[in-house]
């Protein structure tokens, strides 16, 4: 989902460049040669999220390389891959691509999606970290109690928070 919403996003240049999912965490490397912004974080965050919540079915076929790359499977084409037989994970019109891992019979079973980090870890590569499932729904809590507290230690609405203590930054 995250590879397909940044090819949407940024287009068809990306590529990953190494990846590492969990049920609760995922790190996501892919050329790009600009940071990218709070309003490009949460638009990926918003397109994951809406294939997430639309429950979409994920489907898993075989098939040799040959008949992968004609029908426009994304994949890694410099790796090696097993020319016979390799596996095609596709969710619905959105994400067609290769991959071995294990992964869930719908989007919907993800729960939800939160960027956690975005940094640069060479010239032209960037790493996305995320928190998927119920450690996201952790993140969000755990957030939201946090400007609650200074909400309330500032006498403040939480969706002042942020202009409260910007205001006392610049009094210091």
């Amino acid at each position: 989902l995250l590879q397909a919403a940044l090819i949407q996003l940024l287009g068809k240049q990306i590529k990953q460049a190494g990846s590492l999912v969990t049920s609760n965490y995922l790190r996501f490397d892919f050329n790009y040669h600009e940071n990218l912004t709070p309003g490009m974080i949460k638009e990926l965050e918003d397109i994951v999220n809406k294939k997430i919540w639309e429950d979409l079915p994920v489907t898993i076929k075989e098939a040799t390389l040959a008949e992968a790359k004609k029908q426009g499977v994304i994949a890694h084409f410099g790796e090696k891959y097993n020319p016979e037989n390799v596996r095609i994970i596709q969710i619905d019109n959105f994400s067609k691509e290769l991959c071995g891992g294990t992964h869930v019979r719908s989007t919907g079973q993800i729960g939800c999606f939160k960027i956690t980090d975005v940094s640069a870890i060479s010239a032209g590569m960037r790493r996305i970290t995320a928190a998927t499932g119920h450690k996201a729904l952790e993140l969000f809590q755990d957030n939201f109690r946090t400007v609650k507290s200074i909400g309330q230690l500032f006498k403040v609405q939480p969706d002042e928070v942020y202009e409260t203590v910007a205001h006392q930054a610049k009094l210091t």
